[in-house]
């Protein structure tokens, strides 16, 4: 514990063997197939949608009911002293899903529900073109900041970090990595499109008190409002194709009758109908996902390319945002 404390993260190699990593990752995969199956979509379109899955979500049970328990005594074992988890995750990025998750600091989006440090288990090889974790040396020391939201309409890290303490964490199947949820961290582009996939677990040391977490204060259209955004802009833009349209609560609904209109009105002025439909249909894969699997879409690609096939056109109509740095 007196290393991960100092360092802020550690490399523990081969938690798993190779074959072992495989075949959990084989057991991951027929899970999502399943689900994709239940949406009547292919394997490629849910994954395309998703990335993410979270603790109750059965892609995330299927092995975090066979690993958890290891993991906790491996760390227990190497860390000397008595934990437990807080949360599971299994997350991806794959030939579709590659874009860069910018330096942030977990512990940031856990204000109600802390932990003290996470276990990325890769399940894949991860060199220096497939998106291998990177982390701020020593930035575990500094005090704890507002949530980054990076999923903002034009997604840029905006957040400072000087290139010489970043360190990129290059990783084989089976290997995990041991980080404090103060350090700083992200990913780059996934150039090589490969698969990476990852069980992560987060853990509460027994005992120990926790850094005080700033608020979370959501940014116009972002990570931690873009879906209620999303769904308002949808609402409230039907009143411009029919003046007496109803309020439509129920999403799947919503989504079914923009599809419907673009269908049915393909020339509209600044849309591309086609593609607005398109981004349409994926956000429809990614609202049951949510619901069904406790899915997420993990570098918000949905909202992004939903924001600028439809809804800054519609929003510009509304001025439901107001903020210039939205406008197109």
């Amino acid at each position: 514990m007196n290393f991960l404390e100092k360092e802020g993260f550690l490399v523990s190699k081969k938690i798993l063997s190779t074959n072992q990593a495989t075949q959990y990752l084989e057991l991951i995969k027929i899970h999502i197939n399943k689900a994709a199956s239940e949406l009547e979509v292919t394997m490629e379109e849910y994954l395309s949608c998703t990335g993410r899955w979270a603790t109750a979500s059965p892609i995330t049970m299927s092995i975090s009911v066979l690993l958890e328990d290891k993991i906790k005594e491996y760390l227990e074992n190497l860390l000397q002293t008595n934990i437990f988890c807080k949360k599971s995750n299994v997350i991806c990025k794959t030939f579709e899903l590659i874009d860069p998750i910018p330096f942030h600091q977990d512990i940031s989006y856990s204000a109600n529900d802390p932990y003290h440090f996470s276990v990325w288990l890769s399940l894949n090889d991860v060199d220096e073109d497939s998106a291998p974790l990177q982390i701020v040396q020593n930035s575990h020391k500094c005090k704890v900041e507002s949530a980054v939201d990076f999923w903002l309409p034009y997604f840029v890290d905006k957040h400072s970090i000087d290139n010489k303490n970043i360190k990129s964490v290059t990783v084989q199947a089976g290997d995990a990595i041991i980080f404090d949820s103060k350090l700083w961290h992200g990913s780059n582009i996934n150039h090589s499109r490969k698969d990476r996939f990852a069980y992560v677990t987060r853990w509460v040391v027994e005992g120990k008190n926790f850094s005080k977490i700033p608020e979370i204060k959501a940014t116009t259209f972002g990570m931690f409002n873009c879906g209620k955004l999303t769904n308002q802009i949808l609402e409230n833009s039907l009143k411009l194709f029919d003046r007496d349209s109803q309020i439509i609560e129920n999403k799947e609904e919503l989504v079914t009758t923009w599809l419907d209109i673009l269908t049915k009105n393909p020339n509209i002025e600044g849309i591309n109908s086609s593609i607005a439909i398109r981004d349409l249909r994926k956000l429809n894969i990614l609202n049951k996902a949510c619901t069904l699997h406790d899915a997420g879409n993990i570098s918000g690609l949905v909202y992004k390319n939903l924001w600028f096939s439809l809804l800054a056109l519609l929003n510009s109509k509304l001025q439901l945002i107001e903020d210039k740095e939205y406008t197109i």
